[in-house]
């Protein structure tokens, strides 16, 4: 909020205060967050709709809401916008996930791991992706490697204290979780 008070025109800006306002709804779920989140993704695309992360925000925030046919097109255009950006392509899985197009989720989720060796979020949604499936080894792969990239997450480590205790490892689920 203060980038963006001190500079009302930087679409960047906006774009990361979309991405807050949606972490406040996921958390919090009120219609206001939501509400706040899509007002400053569109914001960022009005500003500059040639930057990839405005169509980042519009895309994550047509996901929450439900607009598959929109969100496919919004983080297809930030992919072509930003090419080595794997967050388009996490994206696009996720919203072929939510379309149950789990091959088409694979190779999106792929692709995003395959760009971002350095970030956490492609593995560590992959392996939501591959938990909700009851791929328990798959998930527990993508959460280790998501824990060598950011060693003090605690959403990586508590996913993976779960597939450790569904994969009957009681005692290392309970050394994760502590």
């Amino acid at each position: 909020e203060r980038a963006v008070g001190a500079d009302p025109g930087s679409a960047i800006a906006y774009a990361h205060l979309s991405t807050a306002y949606l972490k406040k709804h996921t958390t919090n779920p009120d219609a206001q967050w939501m509400k706040l989140a899509r007002e400053t993704a569109q914001r960022a695309v009005d500003l500059n709709g040639d930057l990839g992360a405005s169509r980042l925000a519009i895309g994550f925030v047509q996901l929450q809401a439900g607009e598959r046919a929109n969100t496919d097109a919004s983080f297809r255009k930030a992919a072509e916008l930003d090419p080595m950006n794997p967050m388009p392509h996490v994206g696009l899985a996720m919203n072929f996930a939510a379309d149950r197009k789990n091959a088409d989720a694979e190779a999106a989720f792929r692709k995003a791991v395959e760009l971002g060796p350095k970030e956490w979020r492609a593995p560590a949604e992959y392996g939501q992706f591959e938990f909700r499936r009851a791929h328990y080894q798959e998930a527990e792969a993508l959460w280790e490697s998501a824990l060598q990239i950011t060693p003090d997450n605690a959403l990586v480590m508590r996913n993976l204290g779960a597939v450790y205790f569904v994969l009957d490892r009681p005692d290392e689920a309970a050394s994760i979780l502590q």
